[in-house]
């Protein structure tokens, strides 16, 4: 599962969350009110919680709960364990042909269920990441001797 949509950088915390006798992990995003408002982020902050309520999808991480207090709002994160994935290529350096292929279809899926609902409809931001997706995937096809694929090189 990635975890890609974020509208507002917040502060994210790992927490335990204890609903009767059963223990689950939840990414706690915490907000400061304060730098929302000054940050003139209300608006996507209220869309960022109205979206995520909306959703259900494997490939978008879900909104279990929120709240807030005087200071701080919170939003209750399934906790996705295996990270970022950008912090994975950071790591590796460069993903094998089959690990950008996995990801780019999870990234492709998402997509596709948030403009189903809407959410992602402007046809051009899609297909600038449909550009993204494909440049990421020509790992081996620099070698390739058709033309179609020279953006790849």
């Amino acid at each position: 599962m990635l975890s890609f949509i974020v509208f507002f950088q917040g502060r994210v915390l790992l927490v335990k969350h204890q609903k009767d006798s059963k223990t689950e992990n939840i990414a706690l995003k915490i907000l400061d009110k304060q730098v929302v408002v000054k940050m003139k982020q209300i608006d996507h902050t209220l869309a960022e919680k109205r979206i995520l309520q909306a959703l259900s999808c494997p490939f978008i991480v879900n909104l279990v709960y929120t709240f807030k207090d005087n200071s701080y709002l919170y939003l209750g994160l399934e906790f996705a364990s295996g990270g970022e994935m950008f912090t994975h290529l950071r790591t590796s350096g460069r993903y094998t042909e089959e690990m950008a292929r996995f990801y780019a279809a999870q990234i492709v899926l998402a997509f596709e269920y948030l403009h189903h609902l809407g959410v992602v409809s402007n046809q051009r931001f899609i297909n600038s990441i449909v550009v993204v997706i494909v440049f990421f995937l020509c790992i081996d096809l620099s070698r390739s001797k058709t033309r179609e694929f020279a953006i790849c090189k």
